[in-house]
């Protein structure tokens, strides 16, 4: 099979976390499982502050989010209890991105089942294109990590002309405590504004 294109990404701090826990385990999750093009379902709780909660979907490409079976599902089609936990919840980030860069440590390959740690790294409002330095920023600040099985970047356009980034570094163990920090994700002209560590709670294999 070939790799996932899309992503799309939510990150949000609810109200109610044991309520939030319930929805997402019987009601949000499930709903985009059965969704086609919708590869995996993967949800992360901050390790360290907030937001709490990261869900993380692997999609065929883009255009899933815009299939009659999604669209279904979101928006204004969202359950009442989606709507209530969303309405509620704080610090709330929703990314879709294309992938423009991968890669993968054949020495640890089932990420999907053996993600010790995840670390993402968000960079917002990018004036200009800039998919070969971002890169080359995240691997570097990357470097000498153990225990990395795959790390991704991914872009969104914005409708300003701007574009965020958001980069995924999935590891077997945990991360060393100061690549948290966004000044390693930064450069003159690229300013990193949110890094954080994420512990998986529940993840889905591929179908």
């Amino acid at each position: 099979m070939t790799e996932a294109q899309g992503l799309l990404l939510a990150m949000m701090h609810p109200a109610d976390a044991d309520e939030y826990n319930d929805w997402a385990d019987t009601e949000h999750l499930p709903e985009r499982e059965r969704v086609p093009g919708i590869r995996t379902a993967m949800r992360y709780e901050n390790i360290k502050s907030i937001p709490r909660f990261l869900n993380l979907y692997d999609l065929d490409d883009l255009s899933v989010l815009q299939s009659p079976s999604y669209i279904a599902i979101s928006g204004d089609n969202s359950s009442p209890w989606s709507k209530r936990i969303s309405s509620g919840a704080t610090h709330r980030w929703r990314f879709t991105g294309l992938c423009i860069a991968s890669w993968t440590n054949r020495e640890n390959t089932d990420t999907t089942n053996s993600v010790g740690e995840l670390l993402l790294v968000r960079w917002r409002g990018v004036t200009t294109r800039s998919d070969e330095v971002l890169s080359a920023t995240f691997q570097e600040g990357l470097r000498g990590q153990a225990g990395i099985a795959r790390t991704r970047i991914f872009v969104s356009d914005n409708t300003d002309g701007s574009v965020d980034y958001a980069g995924i570094a999935e590891s077997t163990t945990s991360f060393d405590p100061p690549l948290s920090d966004p000044d390693i994700y930064s450069t003159t002209l690229h300013s990193c504004d949110f890094t954080g560590l994420f512990a998986p709670m529940k993840s889905t294999p591929a179908r």
